[in-house]
């Protein structure tokens, strides 16, 4: 534990002076300080009863490559977090659970780098209750979250140095007008590329869901500092287990793509030429701890918690926010009861234009489904999906133009497109998707929203002369677009509730 000089009493790091105060006597000393009166001899070594060593605030100016630290072990679930100081661990940062967490002491390898909180508790409760406020439909025992739930945490982080040179060979061709044509040029282009980077991010524990991680990110690199153990005064570690080699291609891929294109910029072609002619750099990876306040809301009923993590540094918030079903019922009826008051008695809704009216909001439902399915899952290969997509939705919406004045074959020709690029996209995305470890895809709701799509164009381009064919249709399509937003929310649950860990058990994300 870290000891006041002026009077032997506790003192911990404050993110928002990001000086070292005393609790006691109210001393506040900068991190210069503080090395100044360890060098001098005015902090002693407090005697430890478990283990005689000195304390890490003294052992930080040493060449061990390890440092003393008392683990607390979760016996719900197996989540481990570390401290180089006494205290009262009460409840678990991962599963939720209010329990008395199991202790020990060990040695953990020092991270070279450390970024100090920056984000005081407080503020990082209010981040989260204003970011709980806009989520109306969240349940109750997440808005209501005890801000001693919240703990500070120093998560491991990989941050590689990428550096190397190479060279490229591109061709472009210049046209210009001439007497009696066209005169084409062809020009060679040369390259050698400097690559040099550092700071680039990867979390290093398979406690850290790598979707919350990536939503937090980025840490600004450039205000790291040579780690020193009295940084962690007053939080909570964890320790990596991915080991440097994970990440290396990844990071060697992000210096090849920004190198890519910053030639591509000065060379005037395009990054997708240069790209494949780049060799491979060089890459090493240091040890970081960066800042994560983080939350762990459980559901008992269901047996599952949901995170929140909110950026140490920034104040970035990223969270697992459920949908209540209850809430979510009541609004819909909040929305939908005026709604069809309004339309009733303001406007005599024919049955076209109620199939026009359920068609948009299939449209909707099957654009909200294919956000969610590329936002949830680490997306790869599926170039041009999106625009195929937008355009086959641009497409329908264009025919339900055409249909209102009434041109009826360009109705059928733009809306027959319309689809077939919507279902091209949405294969092509589909075939794309890698899936993370959660529950459910987006995949079932997405063909019913399509279903009710084509119901209703199918209505529509019929145009029945007894209504009843009409109303069968537009039943038919509210079942389909009822189903796929029911289903869309159910599945957004189950990705949000996520399992309670069994962190004893590692080897992967989420295992």
């Amino acid at each position: 534990m870290l000891k006041c000089p002026n009077c032997g009493a506790d003192i911990a790091f404050n993110p928002a002076t990001q000086t070292y105060i005393c609790d006691y006597c109210s001393s506040e000393f900068t991190q210069d300080q503080l090395n100044e009166a360890q060098l001098s001899g005015d902090i002693k070594a407090e005697e430890q009863q478990m283990y005689e060593e000195k304390p890490e605030t003294d052992q930080t100016a040493s060449d061990d490559p390890y440092m003393s630290v008392i683990v607390y072990t979760c016996p719900q679930c197996g989540g481990e977090l570390f401290t180089t100081e006494e205290t009262a661990a009460t409840f678990c940062s991962y599963c939720g659970s209010s329990v008395l967490l199991e202790r020990r002491v060990s040695k953990e390898l020092k991270p070279e780098f450390i970024i100090p909180f920056q984000i005081t508790k407080e503020q990082a409760a209010d981040i989260y209750y204003n970011k709980m406020k806009k989520s109306i439909f969240a349940p109750s025992y997440m808005r209501h979250m005890d801000i001693e739930k919240i703990r500070g945490i120093y998560m491991p982080y990989w941050t590689y140095t990428v550096f190397g040179n190479s060279n490229v060979d591109t061709t472009i061709k210049e046209t210009t007008p001439a007497v009696g044509g066209m005169v084409v040029s062809e020009y060679k282009l040369s390259a050698n590329i400097n690559m040099m980077g550092d700071g680039i991010e990867y979390d290093s524990a398979s406690t850290f869901p790598d979707d919350l991680s990536r939503s937090i990110a980025p840490y600004e690199f450039a205000k790291a500092s040579d780690f020193t153990a009295s940084y962690m005064s007053g939080f909570y570690a964890d320790a990596g287990d991915v080991s440097e080699e994970e990440y290396k291609k990844d990071a060697a891929e992000v210096m090849k793509v920004l190198a890519a294109e910053k030639a591509a910029d000065a060379m005037g072609v395009s990054a997708g030429e240069l790209l494949g002619d780049i060799t491979d750099p060089a890459v090493e990876g240091q040890r970081a701890m960066y800042p994560v306040w983080f939350v762990a809301a459980k559901n008992n009923a269901k047996k599952k918690v949901s995170y929140a993590v909110v950026n140490g540094q920034t104040g970035k918030i990223a969270a697992d926010i459920p949908v209540d079903n209850k809430k979510l019922l009541i609004g819909m009826l909040a929305i939908a009861v005026p709604l069809f008051a309004i339309l009733y008695f303001l406007i005599t809704p024919t049955p076209m234009i109620t199939a026009i009216c359920v068609l948009i909001l299939s449209i909707v439902g099957g654009a909200f489904a294919i956000s969610n399915m590329a936002g949830r899952n680490k997306v790869a290969n599926t170039k041009g999906s999106g625009s195929t997509i937008v355009i086959g939705i641009i497409g329908l919406l264009g025919g339900i133009g055409l249909f209102f004045i009434s041109h009826e074959f360009y109705f059928i020709v733009v809306s027959v497109i319309g689809i077939v690029l919507l279902i091209i996209g949405i294969v092509k995305s589909a075939k794309g998707v890698r899936y993370e470890k959660v529950e459910g895809k987006y995949t079932f709701p997405l063909i019913l929203s399509i279903a009710a799509v084509v119901i209703c164009i199918i209505a529509l381009i019929w145009n029945p002369v007894n209504d009843l064919y009409y109303y069968i249709c537009i039943i038919a399509a509210g079942i389909c677009g009822g189903c796929s937003y029911w289903s869309m929310f159910s599945i957004h649950n189950k990705g949000t509730l996520r399992k309670l860990p069994q962190l004893g058990k590692r080897g992967g994300d989420g295992a």
